[in-house]
């Protein structure tokens, strides 16, 4: 099974990956963690992003897609995966779709974990103080902002008949994810 983990704030994301992993015996794949192995083994594509990170060049969407396809050739991920926290964007997705159908796979399924707004607005505003800048509408402002950001890869996804929502079983937050 493929299984995308799309972008969620305040919810410790890899806690539910993990999970996921563990309930499916898939591999958890991290954009992150490809990059940093990438960029440790100086392969072409880590050298490459090495010199776009150096020069505060974003990371092209090519780079990371080649490193996905470098690692979906690994004999471990051919019955399947959890992606974490990827794709961001519509171009991310039609490209990671266009990936797997070269390799004759698709996405099985693209959950968004479900969490209840002002359950998430309390977490985050205690996770940042209650000097928090703009306070719960700021959150609230940020949390729309996300949401705009994450609703073309969310319609993409819908329109394949292939998003789910999970509710999250670990409440623990962090802000970084």
């Amino acid at each position: 099974m493929r299984v995308l983990l799309l972008p969620t704030l305040g919810v410790n994301r890899r806690a539910e990956a993990t999970r996921l992993k563990d309930a499916l015996g898939v591999p958890l794949l991290v954009p992150a963690e490809l990059l940093c192995a990438a960029l440790a083994a100086r392969t072409p594509l880590g050298r490459e992003a090495g010199e776009m990170l150096a020069a505060g060049v974003p990371l092209a969407d090519g780079i990371m897609l080649g490193m996905l396809d470098e690692r979906l050739a690994q004999p471990d991920v051919h019955a399947g995966f959890i992606l974490d926290g990827y794709p961001r964007s519509l171009a991310q997705a039609q490209a990671l779709d266009a990936l797997l159908a070269r390799r004759r796979q698709s996405v099985d399924a693209a959950v968004q974990l479900a969490v209840d707004e002002a359950l998430l607005i309390q977490r985050l505003m205690d996770v940042a103080g209650a000097d928090h800048v703009g306070g719960a509408d700021g959150i609230r402002a940020h949390l729309r902002e996300l949401e705009a950001g994450n609703a073309p890869v969310i319609e993409h996804y819908r329109g394949q008949g292939k998003l789910t929502a999970l509710e999250p079983l670990i409440t623990r937050i962090s802000p970084n994810q």
